[in-house]
């Protein structure tokens, strides 16, 4: 008996000890919820059940419009949060590392600074490196959402070589 009695006493005190949060996009379309990083398998709009009491970053991603949203709700036990969130254009963090450090560097045919670090929408990009006395170099690259993508390029240097048939 008193086994049972504990039992249902720790059972309320962990129902008391979640909520809920309710997630919703103001505008664009519907995609899918992560709380802290996890994907809860939901889709907006929903409501995501059974979250510890506490502060959580709640997200929606829409991966094939390269959409998302970020905010941080307040779960309160056995209460109901809200998160209505604004979707925007997202990519996702590039690095771009050069040899020799004296190179030009042209994302989407337009100069950067180098050293570069900074986001860059998802998509294709075309990347083009030259330096005076190097070989140039041109690639095109996809960014995904939410990666960190470092691209390295180490430039050939001009000049003179044999080739044996």
């Amino acid at each position: 008996m008193l086994l049972l009695s504990l039992l249902t006493f720790s059972q309320v005190a962990l129902a008391q000890d979640v909520g809920s949060i309710t997630v919703t996009v103001s505008s664009g379309p519907n995609g899918k919820i992560l709380v802290d990083g996890k994907d809860t398998g939901l889709t907006t709009p929903a409501t995501v059940p059974n979250v510890t009491a506490g502060n959580h970053l709640v997200q929606v991603q829409v991966p094939e419009r390269c959409l998302g949203g970020v905010t941080s709700v307040d779960v309160a036990p056995s209460r109901e949060a809200r998160a209505e969130l604004n979707l925007s254009t997202q990519g996702g963090f590039t690095q771009i590392k050069v040899t020799p450090e004296t190179a030009s560097v042209l994302i989407d045919d337009k100069m950067v600074a180098m050293p570069f670090a900074d986001e860059l929408t998802c998509g294709k990009h075309k990347l083009q490196v030259t330096a005076p006395g190097f070989v140039p170099e041109t690639r095109e690259v996809f960014v995904e959402m939410g990666s960190a993508p470092t691209f390295r390029f180490e430039l050939l240097e001009e000049g003179f070589g044999a080739i044996v048939v």
